[in-house]
């Protein structure tokens, strides 16, 4: 049957439409995929990074550790970072943001973080350098065979709470009332409450619970438990404490509060001592982990390590605002003295 004039132009009109779809298709295609290789092409691997806090000095001993393995940066490897600044709820959008630019493997700080990870993505490799409770949330299988996604390091180690508890009663003796001071939407530190309320309660203490989630929360929460009564304050690590610690050592020592903190850097902002992991040690560590997994390791064979360096650091400063009489013992023990 033969087309009449007009029948055939608009035929014509929609095979060079559907053709010029298709072009466009192809190329549409051709340019991710160019895009997703062109950083191994180039030799340059990209690491992406996501906390749930910032915490810049962790991530340099990150870097540090991957130049000593020979990564240069700008050279072999590339980072992008993005930080939630203490707000969960970012976490997400931020993970999806890292998945988008297709990393060889992302690293995380916190529990947090990495839940946001593992839900953008169970094909890129991810590695904690940090958090807690891997089995239980999900991310591994066990710590000696992860299977899956997920490797790195855990901070959590639960030998480090009673350690703290007994410091504190070293240095305040007759210590019968302990506020704790946490930040109460943080999956990490929920655990770490419950491990402190086991704690507290075999030696007949009673916890003050002063629990905040916002940095505006922080002042009232420890003049709260300087109300209560409060012989001292534990201030248990997360994203929020841990960027806010400046605030909470000013807030503390107006208060006459003696505290402890869960890593140096809290003695270093004002409380008076801290004992805990070494997190830079940590990071540090976690380079290896993404070396292994550049050069083709899976990271469910690797098995996840748990925290080996502790810290030990006393504030003098603060002891002698506080009045407080340091045994030599501490002293001799303590690992950083400051002031």
């Amino acid at each position: 049957m033969t087309q009449n004039p007009v029948t055939r132009r608009v035929s014509e009109e929609a095979r060079r439409r559907q053709l010029l779809l298709g072009a466009v298709g192809f190329a549409a295609s051709h340019a991710l995929a160019h895009g997703a290789s062109a950083q191994q092409r180039s030799g340059i691997r990209l690491i992406g990074f996501l906390d749930a806090g910032e915490r810049p000095a962790w991530w340099a001993a990150f870097k540090r550790g991957m130049a000593d393995l020979g990564y240069v940066e700008g050279k072999n490897i590339r980072y992008e970072a993005r930080f939630a600044h203490s707000d969960f709820g970012r976490l997400p959008a931020l993970a999806e943001e890292i998945v988008r630019l297709n990393p060889d493997a992302i690293v995380t700080a916190a529990t947090e973080a990495t839940q946001a990870a593992r839900r953008a993505t169970e094909r890129i490799p991810i590695v904690t350098g940090s958090g807690s409770d891997h089995v239980s949330r999900g991310f591994a299988k066990s710590l000696a065979r992860p299977g899956g996604n997920i490797t790195g390091l855990t901070s959590q180690n639960p030998d480090l709470v009673g350690k703290r508890i007994e410091l504190l009663r070293e240095l305040l003796p007759d210590m019968t009332r302990l506020g704790v001071l946490w930040q109460s939407d943080s999956q990490g530190s929920s655990i770490s409450f419950k491990e402190l309320e086991n704690r507290t309660q075999t030696v007949g203490m009673t916890i003050v619970n002063v629990g905040v989630r916002k940095r505006a929360e922080i002042a009232d929460a420890l003049a709260t438990a300087a109300l209560e009564h409060a012989n001292a304050v534990y201030v248990i690590g997360s994203p929020l404490t841990y960027d806010e610690r400046d605030q909470i050592a000013s807030f503390a020592r107006k208060d006459r509060l003696p505290a402890i903190g869960t890593s140096a850097d809290f003695a270093m902002s004002g409380l008076l001592i801290s004992y805990g992991v070494d997190f830079l040690d940590l990071y540090g560590r976690a380079a290896g982990y993404v070396d292994k997994i550049l050069k083709g390791a899976k990271p469910g064979d690797l098995p996840i390590e748990q925290p080996t360096k502790f810290e030990l650091a006393l504030n003098k400063e603060t002891a002698r605002m506080l009045a407080l009489k340091v045994s030599s013992s501490i002293l001799l023990r303590a690992d950083r003295v400051i002031g």
